[in-house]
């Protein structure tokens, strides 16, 4: 069975692009634009490795809390967070890795597989 990835970002073409390697790369992959499209599936759903943009649409909840909320139900589940910002290393530390932005799909299957084990 493959590995399991949900993926929340808000840029529509990051997410198709992404999802196009992941899936490429032999992931079984689910994509949310928003933090609050993601909440219930990613606390519900056998998720192995969530990839989550650290800063979500405003009024939403951020990638930080969504990670926590999923790891509250899996906590062994793996998380990646996407920044652009440095300091969100801080802020993220001890609950996942973090990617600095930009980066391309194909970094994130080299991430994922990394994180992963190897495992697609």
């Amino acid at each position: 069975m493959p590995a399991r990835i949900a993926l929340v970002h808000r840029d529509p073409s990051f997410l198709s692009a992404a999802v196009t390697a992941l899936k490429g790369a032999g992931f079984e992959i689910t994509a949310f634009p928003s933090s609050m499209s993601a909440w219930e599936a990613v606390k519900r759903e056998d998720v192995d490795l969530l990839i989550t943009d650290v800063r979500l649409r405003q009024g939403e909840p951020n990638g930080l809390a969504l990670a926590l909320a999923a790891r509250s139900e899996k906590p062994e589940r793996k998380v990646l967070f996407l920044s652009f910002d440095a300091d969100d290393a801080h802020y993220t530390a001890g609950v996942g890795d973090l990617l600095r932005m930009p980066v391309t799909p194909s970094d994130l299957v080299t991430r994922s597989q990394s994180m992963l084990g190897g495992v697609a």
